[in-house]
């Protein structure tokens, strides 16, 4: 199960990186129906929220 986590993690951190999609879009791409659940996992994988995250990375 933690595989399975970090694997639908890693690809919405690529996701985040790398397109235009909206959070709640990548959220359902990585297979998480619930925008909210999507958060928390997250969060309690990479240690922030997604939009922090993608905050991070956007170049100014």
């Amino acid at each position: 199960m933690d595989y399975l986590t970090n694997y639908r993690i890693g690809e919405a951190c690529n996701l985040l990186r790398d397109s235009k999609l909206s959070i709640a879009e990548i959220a359902v791409s990585v297979g998480f129906f619930d925008q909210f659940y999507f958060s928390r996992v997250f969060k309690k994988t990479k240690g922030v929220p997604p939009s922090r995250y993608l905050s991070s990375i956007e170049k100014p």
